[in-house]
């Protein structure tokens, strides 16, 4: 898909787009609003980056988003049906792993030490809560693995930016985050892979409000945006994976 650029047609429109994202897709976001401003006058993207399930209720409770983003796409089964506007569209993929603060002693068989061995050495692990997208995904490789050590303490938080930045300031030993936000810590922390096991998620965007079949609002325009060659390079220079 080419570049989307406004056309004069849409130029009496708002220019506020109002995304509701989730804090995994901070960075990415965050460099794919520059982009399309700078290609766009007057165009004002505004973020609302947390939790996947806190946006959800704040948007059927009629929080004011255009355009919604979650981590994963089973949140929109969330969402009342009148607040959809249209079809979602796929953007990227992204999966769990597990992390730790660079430099960790970490007592392996191997080379590299397994997700077993390093909880087995923490005592102290943080991870997102059942209901946010990455505490689902946590929950799903517990349930495909078998045997694993429990650490003394276990941290629950509200998003995925929260568990990395507890592995990342050495609050905790390890972390389960996705690979994405594990890159954007990158010297910070160390990727331990969750192998064959290691649940991974499908982001899609959607139009809040009115449905739009002309796909001509200026949520849909940003969402064809994220969607076209240029948009999924920012998605894949930031290590998410193709839809």
């Amino acid at each position: 898909m080419s570049l989307v650029l406004l056309t004069p047609a849409c130029s009496s429109q708002g220019l506020t787009v109002d995304v509701y994202a989730g804090s995994s897709l901070t960075n990415v976001l965050q460099s794919a609003e520059q982009m399309y401003e700078s290609r766009n006058e007057g165009v004002d993207i505004r973020l609302n980056l947390g939790g996947s399930n806190t946006l959800s209720r704040q948007i059927a409770e009629g929080g004011g988003a255009d355009v919604f983003i979650p981590a994963d796409a089973g949140v929109l089964d969330d969402l009342p049906a009148g607040r959809v506007g249209g079809e979602p569209i796929a953007l990227a993929t992204n999966r769990l792993v597990m992390i730790v603060p660079a430099g960790s002693d970490i007592p392996s068989a191997g080379g590299e030490p397994t997700p077993t061995e390093v909880l087995d050495w923490a005592g102290s692990l943080a991870r997102c809560a059942t209901g946010v997208p990455c505490g689902d995904a946590t929950d799903r490789w517990i349930t495909a693995s078998s045997g694993l050590p429990s650490p003394g303490t276990i941290t629950i938080e509200n998003n995925v930016r929260a568990v990395l930045t507890k592995v990342r300031t050495n609050e905790v030993d390890a972390g389960l985050v996705y690979s994405t936000d594990a890159l954007v810590a990158e010297g910070d922390v160390e990727v331990v892979p969750l192998g064959s096991e290691g649940p991974h998620t499908s982001i899609v965007g959607v139009i809040i409000g009115p449905t739009d079949p002309d796909g001509d609002s200026m949520g849909r325009m940003f969402l064809d945006y994220l969607a076209s060659d240029e948009g999924r390079a920012l998605f894949r220079d930031a290590g998410f994976g193709q839809p």
